[in-house]
């Protein structure tokens, strides 16, 4: 088996765009943008037998054509399927897919990532 960028550290990761993309500079001046993604999940204690919820918010480096993209049709609350690298505690995204378009202004798909796929897709590949 090839490791992924010789790393084995290949996410996806869906989760709500909650910020839009932030211009920073690192320490040798190059321009990077971020944006900030929710994640919910329901976690339930066997011990306690009660569920409760866990948020989780990742920021994530995009590259500049998901950064044009997102600047021209996302929105924040906008559901989000990013792969990409994990790097330390930033995850380098290779790839942002739209998942659900709602109409603009609406929350109304804002909260938890059905299960099917929250289980799924919350292990690194």
């Amino acid at each position: 088996m090839d490791l992924y960028k010789s790393t084995g550290c290949k996410i996806i990761l869906i989760g709500y765009l909650i910020q839009v993309p932030m211009l920073q500079n690192d320490a040798l001046d190059y321009h990077q943008y971020h944006i900030e993604v929710e994640r919910k999940r329901l976690l339930h204690s066997h011990v306690a037998g009660m569920t409760e919820e866990k948020i989780e918010h990742y920021f994530i480096r995009v590259n500049h054509l998901d950064l044009q993209r997102i600047i021209k049709f996302g929105f924040l609350g906008m559901l989000l399927s990013v792969t990409g690298d994990l790097h330390s505690s930033e995850i380098i995204a290779e790839k942002i897919d739209f998942i659900v378009i709602p109409q603009e202004g609406s929350n109304e798909n804002r909260g938890y990532v059905p299960s099917l796929f929250a289980t799924a897709l919350s292990y690194v590949h």
